[in-house]
This record gives structure tokens, sequence and C-alpha cells, in this order.
């Protein structure tokens, strides 16, 4: 029994209380910190060991001479954190109310029992996306020993029938956790993990990939996410590629999450559309010989596959307009490349323009305003204006400026109303007159 031998003050011999013996307490510690709360309040009917609980008080102290001398009882036993690492020894004091001279002390450990210390890992799934097939499960590993601990699974909060061993093998999505539970101390630990569904990519279709150019997209089905090759090329997280040559190749599809790579083939027999520039000039008597164009076998048609509202043109009994056919401005034309008997699907537009003079080129964007004016005259050109002279209608100058702008603003205030031409200059010392009339 541990209780304390009270020593005898003078020659009077104090009564002891018929106090019953503390047991020894355990508490479960699980952040591992070697402290934790206890419940001190447990030991108080064994203490009492019968006696009226109205007629006795029980107190706890961290120090034998507390507990003798009734000092610092400690304040909250219901909730008490040991103080010392591990183990702790505390004093226990009963008490008669109607007599505090009538009391016993006795003494406990409290011992700080570590919860079970592991880890279980998020996790992937392979499933087969055609048939729902479960390729590979995820077993999550507690990596304890089944003799010193018991195990319960649970999926998105549901106990797992008859999962009750150290790993279990998930083959379904969900939210997993097992609760561990030491075999000695009985102190339990939950630890959670999520296990996603990812799974080998499909082709969709019938498993065949088809492309109407040089450029293909690769058309996949699957649960995961993927990257893309081709051949001996990078992998990509984009699933199209272009400007590949003609003939076979191989195709990858990665699944990021290890399920697996989908490897086939598939042809390119159809070329791209020649290149060139998409706006062109041409010379009065030139044809579409002349439009400058890269490919082989170029052959030029009066339209598009495509009509103004991006559906396909069904004719295909289209004739390809002659290699001399005479360009006409502002017209477009349409061309195609033949490379191994295959002719390109889409074709390239070209528009065509008849080429401008240098005088044409230099003031094809000339614009003038207010006309009639009053006392500013605004003109604006792409290429920058030189010099501005007004002339009246007797053929004499009447005014002059010098300019370096696109822009010029000409003061004609001072000249008198009536009607005037003015002679523009351009940076390249080109010349066009313009008609302006002078309120």
């Amino acid at each position: 029994m541990k209780k304390l031998l009270l020593l005898l003050l003078g020659s009077i011999a104090y009564a002891q209380p018929n106090m019953g013996t503390p047991n020894d307490l355990s508490a479960c510690d699980d952040d591992l910190d070697s402290f934790t709360a206890f419940n001190l309040t447990l030991n108080n009917d064994p203490v009492l060991n019968g006696l009226d609980s109205n007629a006795y008080t029980v107190s706890y102290h961290e120090t034998e001479m507390d507990a003798v001398y009734n000092l610092n009882a400690i304040v909250n036993p219901v909730s008490y954190t040991n103080l010392v690492s591990s183990t702790q020894t505390i004093y226990v004091r009963l008490t008669e109310n109607a007599d505090s001279s009538n009391y016993d002390v006795a003494y406990f450990t409290i011992n700080v029992a570590n919860a079970p210390v592991f880890s279980i890992s998020d996790g992937t799934i392979c499933v087969e996306y055609n048939t729902d097939e479960v390729i590979d499960g995820y077993t999550l590993d507690t990596s304890l020993n089944m003799q010193n601990y018991t195990f319960a699974w649970f999926k998105d909060g549901v106990i797992i029938d008859d999962a009750n061993m150290s790993t279990y093998t998930a083959t379904t999505e969900g939210h997993y956790e097992v609760m561990v539970t030491d075999a000695v101390n009985g102190c339990s630990t939950t630890e959670g993990a999520d296990i996603t569904i990812s799974g080998p990519a499909a082709l969709l279709g019938e498993g065949t990939l088809l492309s109407d150019s040089q450029n293909i997209v690769i058309p996949v089905n699957g649960y995961g996410e993927y990257n893309y090759g081709i051949d001996e090329g990078p992998m990509q997280a984009e699933n199209y590629f272009t400007d590949l040559e003609l003939g076979t190749h191989t195709g990858y599809v990665y699944d990021l999450n290890g399920c697996g790579t989908l490897t086939f083939e598939f042809e390119i027999t159809i070329p791209n559309p020649p290149t060139g520039e998409s706006e062109q000039y041409f010379t009065e008597g030139q044809t579409l010989a002349d439009i400058e164009v890269e490919g082989e076998n170029i052959l030029w048609y009066a339209n598009d596959i495509f009509t103004t509202d991006d559906a396909m043109d069904t004719n295909d009994e289209e004739t390809p307009l002659p290699a001399n056919t005479a360009l006409a401005n502002e017209t477009i034309y349409y061309a195609t490349q033949t490379i191994n008997d295959s002719e390109s699907f889409y074709r390239l537009p070209v528009k065509v323009y008849t080429t401008l003079s240098n005088q044409e080129q230099a003031f094809k964007n000339l614009t003038y305003y207010p006309n009639p004016v009053r006392n500013i005259l605004t003109l604006s050109n792409a290429n920058e204006i030189s010099k501005v002279e007004a002339y009246n209608l007797l053929g004499q100058k009447v005014l002059a400026k010098d300019f370096s702008t696109t822009e010029a603003q000409v003061d004609i205030s001072s000249l008198e109303a009536g009607i005037y031409l003015l002679k523009v200059t351009s940076q390249e010392k080109l010349t066009t007159t313009i008609r302006i009339q002078k309120q």
C-alpha cells in the first residue's frame, strides 16, 4: 500500500482515516512529446475506500510536503498535464472535513503511454477506361507488427468488413483511414490517405489515327493525366503536333501517374498546303505562275474547300486553274501542293494586288480635313510629308510650309476665300495635288 508513515508530533499521535490505495494512471500521448493530460480524480473512489465523499476531501499535490501540510493542491485534477517527462509521482491527501487533523497521504505514479507511430501515403489505382477493370490496386501499408497492434480500416468513414491487417489494398478511389491500437497500453492513432483513379489512355474511335494534313491531334479517353510524344521527339502536355514528315510514325501517350504508356503507329500521307505570303503584288500581264509560294507540284483554284460560313464545300469536281491564268486585282487564289501523288487537303489563300506607281505608293493613305476649311487644314499620310504649297487658280504660289511629319497642320487663315490647289511633297520628293475650298 502506497501510504506515507506520518510522524508523531510531540507525544500526540493523530488518528488516520482508513485510506485506500490509489492506482497508478496511464494516458495516451498523441503528439509524442512525453506530456499529456491525466484525470487524477479517477483515484477518488480507491482513496475513499468506501468512506462518505461528503465527509472527506480528496486533494492532489505535486510534492510530499505540500500533501502533508495541505498546500498548493492541484487546481484542475480532472485535466492535469504532467510536469516531468514520461513518469511523475503524484501525492494524494484524504482529509476528514469535520477534523482536518484526521488525514492520511499516499502516492501514485502517472505514466505517459505512447500512441502508435506510423503513416500511410496517398496513392493511385490504375483502371482500364473502356472496361473499368482494375489493372493495379494500391496497397496502404502501416509497416507495423501485427503482434503488437490491432487494425481497423475505413473507407469514406465506413468501416471495411474483415479489414484487420497491417496493410490494405484499395481498388476504388476514396478517402481511407486506419485506426491502429497498441495491444499493450490501449492507445490508438488514426491516419488517413486519399486514393485517386488513373489509367492508361485509349484512342478514341476504332483505334486508328487519321489526319488530313501533316498536323495531327491525338484524341484519347482515360482517367489519367497524359503527356504525348511522337517518334523520338520530346514528350509534351499538348496532344497537337504540326509539320510531321510524310510516312509512318509511332505515337506515345504516357500516364503521369504511372499507369502505363499507350503506343500506336499511324501514317501521314496528306501534305500540308504550300507556304507563302498571303498578300502579294503583281504587274500588269503576270499570271498564276508568277505568285511566289513554296511547295511541290503547285495547283491553283478559284475557291477554298470551305465556304464563308466555315462549312466544307463538298464540290470535289473543281478543276484547277491554268497556270497561265492572268492575275486580277484584289482577287484571292487558293494553292495546293501534291507530294507522292497525294494532294494537300487544305489550300493556301493568296490575295493579289496590282502594283502601284511610286507616286501612288507614296500617297495611297493621304487624307485631309476639313474641306471646305476656314483656318487649319490637317493632312495625314503613311509616309512623311516634307512640304505643302498653295496655289490660286491663276497659278500663283500664295503659301509654302516645310514639314517633317506624317500629320501636317497648315494654317490658311490668311488666304482669301476661294478655290486653291495644294501641292503636297513627300520625303521621297514625290508630289501630288489636292483641291480645297477656303471659306
